[in-house]
Parts: structure tokens; sequence; C-alpha cells
């Protein structure tokens, strides 16, 4: 099986810093915590699995990356944008899944 290191772009930070502060203001530090370490998890699991998916037909997301690819979140609240790059997944973003249109 094939593996790929993860790197991760600083715009996806951003956007889990604006989700775990957001989840902050409407819950508690705790669970923001939570939700923020499940969506690392997931991103870690593009590790195996980036290579099964297919580029995306979405004009949102290829404006990332002409070759983006999209992972749907288990709670399909959030796409995790990326694409590979030399033996590499690179994310290029999390976006809300409700802004998913072509």
């Amino acid at each position: 099986m094939k593996t790929y290191e993860i790197l991760v772009k600083k715009q996806v930070i951003r956007d889990l810093n604006e989700i775990r502060d957001f989840i902050i203001e409407n819950n508690s530090e705790s669970l923001a915590d939570k939700y923020v370490t499940n969506l690392l998890s997931e991103i870690q699991s593009l590790k195996y699995l980036a290579g099964i998916f297919k580029s995306t037909k979405y004009s949102i997301a290829k404006n990332y990356h002409s070759k983006a690819k999209l992972l749907i979140t288990k709670n399909k609240k959030w796409y995790i944008v990326f694409h590979v790059y030399k033996g590499n997944v690179v994310v290029d973003k999390i976006m809300a899944a409700k802004l998913m249109k072509n």
C-alpha cells in the first residue's frame, strides 16, 4: 500500500483555528479541541487514502489546485481540499460542505 507524506498549508491552520474559535464561542474549549483533533485525524487518514480519490469536478475546489481532490468528513460538515504532488498530500483548504457547488 502506498503511503503519502502530509503537507498542510498555512491556510488550513487558519481554517482550523477559525473552526476552533467558532466552537469556543458557542460551546466550550474542550469540545473545540476534540473537534479539531478529529479533523486532524481525518487529514492524517489521507496518508493512506489519498490515492483512491479522483480529481473533483467542483470549480470552487479547483480554485485551490487544478487537480484538487475532496475528502468529506465523517460528520459531512466539511470538505478537506487536497492534491497529490510527488508522493505528498498537500492539504489546501478546509471548507464548509454547504459551500460546495459546481
